[in-house]
C-alpha cells in the first residue's frame, strides 16, 4: 500500500504504519502456484529490480490475464495495471513525482479537486493532491509484496488504450512502464472463472462505502476474488492484528493515530502489520489475488479518500471489517468493548 493513494491515505490518518511498508509471508514465495494452462489464460510475468520492471510486454489485448510478479528488489514494492488519461505518457506520471516545474506536460494533469478550486488551491491538503482523472480512468489492481516474494494474481483488461506497469507511486526509483491495450481477446478458448475461496465486493451506501463478503477466510493460502460495484476505485488492505479488537476499539486505534497518544490497552501503531494487499481498481473491474494468512484477527480497509466527502478515508465511511480467520482468540487478546 505504499503507493500514490495509500501514501495520502496515511497521511490523512496520521500514521504511515498502516502500510504495508513491513508485510510479511503476503504470498508464499515457492509452492501453490496458479497456472496459466490450467486457467486457459494468457500470463504475463513481470520482476522488479532496484531500477526496474522487467518483462512488461508492449502489447496485450483486452481480456483476463494471470500475472506472477516477483520482487528481486532490496525494497517492499508494488506492481499495479493502469490506463492512463488522454494525452499523458509513462514519462508524464513518472515525473509527478518530481517539482512541478521539472515536467510542465506532467503538471497539465495535475487537476484541482472541487475543494481545492473552492480554496483557490491547486494540489492542496483538502484532497492530498490527487489527480481528479485517478477516479476515471481503468485500473485493473495488482499486488504489493516484500522483497524476495512472489504474488499472483489475474487481472482484466477491460479498454484498449495506453496503460502503464507502475507501482502506485511516482517517487519510487523504478519508473512506469508503458504498454498498449488493443481491442480482442487475451485467450482465444478461455477457461472458466477461476474458483476463489473468498469474494469480496465494493459497495455503496448512503453513507458511503463498505466491503460485503462472500464465503470465509482460513488460514492458508487461499484464491479471493475482487469485485468493484460501485462508482470509485478501492484497494483492499489486509493488516494483521496481535490481538482480537471489535470495530469500536479499532476507531479507538484511529483516534490515537490521529492524537499521538496510544490508545491503552490496545495495539500501536508500529504493532499493526499489513500481510496481504489487492492493488487499487476501478469501478466496475473485477480481480483476483492469492493470499496466504495467518490465524488471527484482520483488519480489512480501503483508505483512499473520497472525493465526494471532503475526501474522508472510505474506511471512515464504513469500508473496514474486523475478520478473524482460524484461531477466535489468542494468547492477550484484548477483551471487546
Amino acid at each position: 500500500m505504499r503507493g500514490l493513494i495509500a501514501l495520502v491515505a496515511a497521511l490523512l490518518l496520521g500514521a504511515v504504519s498502516l502500510a504495508p511498508v513491513a508485510a510479511q509471508d503476503a504470498t508464499p514465495s515457492t509452492g501453490g502456484m496458479l497456472s496459466g494452462a490450467e486457467l486457459g489464460l494468457e500470463e504475463l510475468s513481470i520482476r522488479l529490480t532496484d531500477t526496474a520492471y522487467e518483462g512488461v510486454p508492449a502489447e496485450v489485448t483486452t481480456g483476463r490475464y494471470l500475472y506472477t510478479f516477483e520482487n528481486a528488489s532490496s525494497a517492499p514494492g508494488g506492481l499495479n495495471f493502469m490506463q492512463l488519461p488522454e494525452g499523458m505518457t509513462a514519462e508524464d506520471l513518472a515525473a509527478m513525482g518530481m517539482e512541478p516545474e521539472a515536467s510542465p506536460a506532467a503538471e497539465e494533469h495535475m487537476h484541482a479537486t472541487p475543494a481545492e478550486e473552492a480554496q483557490g488551491e491547486e494540489g492542496g491538503e483538502e484532497g492530498g493532491g490527487i489527480p481528479d482523472w485517478f477516479y476515471e480512468v481503468a485500473i485493473a489492481g495488482g499486488a504489493f509484496i516484500e522483497p524476495g516474494q512472489t504474488a499472483q494474481g489475474i487481472v482484466e483488461f477491460t479498454v484498449a488504450g495506453n496503460w502503464v506497469a507502475w507501482g502506485e507511486d511516482p517517487t519510487v526509483p523504478q519508473p512506469p512502464v508503458g504498454f498498449t491495450v488493443t481491442e480482442g481477446m487475451a485467450s482465444p478458448e478461455p477457461g472458466p472463472e477461476p474458483a476463489a475461496s473468498v469474494t469480496v465486493y465494493e459497495e455503496n451506501t448512503p453513507d458511503g462505502f463498505v466491503f460485503r463478503f462472500e464465503g470465509t477466510f482460513t488460514p492458508g493460502q487461499q484464491l479471493v476474488k475482487i469485485v468493484n460495484n460501485s462508482d470509485q476505485p478501492h484497494f483492499v488492505d489486509w493488516t494483521l492484528s496481535p490481538v482480537p479488537i471489535t470495530l469500536e476499539q479499532l476507531q479507538q486505534i484511529f483516534g490515537a493515530f490521529e492524537t499521538g497518544t496510544p490508545a491503552a490497552g490496545l495495539p500501536s501503531p508500529e504493532e499493526l502489520v499489513s500481510v496481504a494487499f489487492a492493488g487499487t481498481q476501478s469501478r466496475g473491474t473485477t480481480q483476483w489475488l492469492l493470499i496466504d494468512l495467518q490465524p488471527g484477527t484482520y483488519i480489512v480497509a480501503c483508505f483512499i479518500p473520497d472525493p465526494g466527502r471532503d475526501f474522508v478515508p472510505h474506511a471512515f465511511e464504513g469500508m473496514v471489517e474486523i475478520v478473524t480467520v482460524g484461531e477466535s482468540e489468542m494468547p492477550g487478546a484484548t477483551p471487546e468493548a
